[in-house]
Formats: structure tokens, C-alpha cells, sequence
């Protein structure tokens, strides 16, 4: 019987040559692999990196509020550094800066709290560019956020829920649980890769949903662009990255991320305090930076 791992659609990148379809045959416990491009809706928003914040750009504009529980994995040649945090951010009117939307005004909820505990108050930043040749940057404060360091206290499989104190009209209180441990077997962190070779992902972890996303990592400023949103149909734990895939990647750029996210999520509508969408999203992340050659 012919294997279901589909034709991988390609979809172009922006100064990358536009491959054409691929199919593999792949092993029987291999996932059917469905690629597509990041869309970055403004370029002049400020939007949260890809690899910490575990969002892609056109949720982060879609949904009005955002509820993370996340334990963030990085894996570099220098080795491992793991951290893990919750995150509750709702936007409110937006922010311009030199006639240009760069981001929200964060409205404050009151006291958020998160399984029984106070989440912190923080100034919400907005990143402001201000040099595109020195890559230096300041930012404007509008508004709140609430964190709270969880590094000593994360675990999978576990409930969280968040409330208000006093209670926020027409906000219902937001739980998600999170999902199994994530480990990444390839590609480790270092890992030098052949363009003209088919890529093995690996990684262990098969409870929630499953999405890698690959970007280009520059160096010098340390920031991360997304470029493919890669999605295996069933999470199986391996898939193939065909190498005509990794041969339409940018010539000029040979560092980057593969960003594994286990994911569970829910979104709801609401229409107070403010009407838009919510998502409450608990994830296990794995960053690998490698070198693709």
C-alpha cells in the first residue's frame, strides 16, 4: 500500500528560488510533513520572537489577549539553558511611534493569578528600532503585562488557571494544561547541516500539538526570523526535511533555529472588557541552533 506522506506545497520565500513540489517515501513511522511560510502581518509592529515566545506573528495580531504558560529549552553549541515562565498580555489601543503602528497599549486587568499565586506587574515594553546599520534599539513603555518565573515549579501534564481579583466583567477566568515533556533528538543544538541531504527531525514528546519552525538566526544581533512553519499531520516523533527544501534556503544565510513547539490551546471570543479573541496556550519549546551549509 503507498504510504500517505502527501506532496510537501512550497510556498515561496521572499529572495529564495521557488522549489517544486516534493514527495518522499518515507518510513512507515514517519509523519506526513505539511511546510508553509510565516506571514509577518506589519513589518513595523514590535511582535515577540518565535523562539521565547512560542506565538507565530499572525496570532500574535489575531488574537486581543494572550495567556502563556511556557518552559523554553535552548540548544546551542555552547550547550542547554532551560527556562520556563507564564505570561498574560491584553491589548488594548494601539501605539504609534513616528506615524507607524509599532504595538499595543497593555490594559491592566488588576491582579492576575495563576493557581492560587499573584502573577507581577510589569511596564509593557515595545521594542523601537532605531538604527538599522548598528542594529541598536530602545524601546517606549505603554501599559502592563503579568509574569511569573516558573523555572523551579514548571511541570508536564499539569492544570493552570488563571483568575482576577477583583473580577474583570465579561472575562471568563483561563485554563490550559500543559503538555508532555519535549525532547529534541535531531537536530542537537551545533549540528552542522548539508544542504543536499534529506534532514531527520527527531524528538520525543506526543501529547499536543506539534509544529517546527524554522528561521534564520543573525549572529550579530542575536534575532530570529521566521521563514516555515513546519507541521507533521501526526505527531510520530520523526518526519524528513527534504533536501530541496533545504536547498531553497537563503545562500547568504547559514545560521538558524529549528524551533520545536508541543503545544496544548484553546481560544475563546469575548466582548468585554474589550471585543477580540483570546488564547491560552501552554507549551513545551525546543530551540536547536544549527549551521545549514
Amino acid at each position: 500500500m503507498r504510504h500517505p506522506y502527501a506532496t510537501i506545497a512550497l510556498i515561496l520565500l521572499a529572495g529564495c528560488q521557488q522549489p517544486a513540489d516534493v514527495e518522499l517515501t518515507p518510513d512507515e513511522d514517519q509523519s506526513t510533513l505539511e511546510v508553509r511560510s510565516v506571514v509577518v502581518p506589519d513589518t513595523n509592529l514590535s511582535l515577540g520572537s518565535i523562539d521565547t515566545l512560542a506565538v507565530l506573528p499572525e496570532d500574535q495580531m489575531s488574537f486581543k489577549a494572550h495567556f502563556l504558560v511556557h518552559r523554553i529549552t535552548t540548544d546551542a553549541a555552547a550547550g542547554r539553558n532551560v527556562l520556563a515562565y507564564a505570561r498574560v498580555f491584553f491589548a488594548d489601543s494601539s501605539v504609534r511611534w513616528l506615524g507607524q503602528t509599532v504595538g499595543f497599549d497593555g490594559k491592566s486587568l488588576g491582579s492576575v493569578v495563576l493557581n492560587g499565586v499573584p502573577m507581577t506587574q510589569i511596564a509593557h515594553r515595545i521594542p523601537i528600532s532605531t538604527s538599522v546599520l548598528t542594529a541598536r534599539d530602545t524601546s517606549i513603555i505603554r501599559g502592563v503585562e503579568y509574569v511569573a518565573d516558573l523555572t523551579g515549579s514548571y511541570l508536564p501534564a499539569k492544570g493552570y488557571v488563571w483568575s482576577y481579583n477583583p473580577a474583570v466583567t465579561g472575562l471568563p477566568s483561563q485554563s490550559v494544561r500543559t503538555p508532555d515533556a519535549l525532547t529534541v533528538l535531531s537536530p542537537l543544538g551545533g549540528t552542522v547541516i548539508a544542504r543536499d541531504r534529506d534532514l531527520l527531525l527527531r524528538w520525543v514528546g506526543t501529547s499536543g500539538r506539534i509544529s517546527i519552525v524554522l528561521s534564520v538566526f543573525e549572529p550579530l544581533t542575536k534575532r530570529v526570523r521566521p521563514l516555515l512553519e513546519l507541521r507533521p499531520v501526526t505527531n510520530t516523533g520523526k518526519a524528513v526535511l527534504p533536501a530541496k527544501l533545504l536547498e531553497s534556503l537563503p545562500r547568504l544565510k547559514r545560521y538558524y533555529v529549528f524551533t520545536f513547539i508541543l503545544a496544548n490551546r484553546s481560544g475563546a471570543d469575548i466582548t468585554q472588557p474589550l471585543s477580540g479573541k483570546v488564547l491560552a496556550q501552554a507549551a513545551d519549546v525546543y530551540n536547536s541552533f544549527v549551521e545549514i551549509r
